[in-house]
């Protein structure tokens, strides 16, 4: 009778750690709810760039790193900058993993936003003489 009754008690013990488990699963394949985000325009130093997305916005000065919230969403990078025509992109997220009840999304690490000088809004002071 003993050997039933720790038998029984085992199994309830089993089934209340391995429903325990389940519920936690999820959140240690979470990930992180940020990441890190660089941002280039090659030639163009200085550049002020907005980074939008139906669920943010952040501003830097590029070249740098931000730190950006993980999302489903499109990004789009814009930059500007004095006598250069406007530059810009956009970053699609990818889907970093699935569970039963959760997404995650990653954009990439990097992104590059080309910059062109505009000739025709330059001044004579920015020119310059060979």
């Amino acid at each position: 009778m003993h050997r039933i009754l720790a038998v029984f008690v085992a199994l309830i013990a089993l089934t209340g750690c391995g429903h325990e488990v389940a519920q936690s699963k999820p959140e240690e394949y979470a990930g992180p709810l940020y990441q890190s985000l660089r941002v280039d325009t090659p030639g163009t130093q200085g550049a002020h760039c907005t980074l939008t997305s139906p669920a943010a916005t952040y501003t830097l000065t590029a070249p740098q790193n931000i730190t950006v919230e993980r999302s489903p969403y499109p990004l789009t990078v814009t930059c500007s900058k004095d006598n250069h025509f406007q530059g810009s992109t956009v970053i699609q997220p990818v889907l970093a993993y699935r569970t039963a009840d959760r997404e995650a999304y990653a954009y990439p690490p990097s992104v590059v936003v080309p910059m062109q000088i505009n000739h025709r809004l330059m001044t004579v002071d920015n020119l310059v003489v060979f």
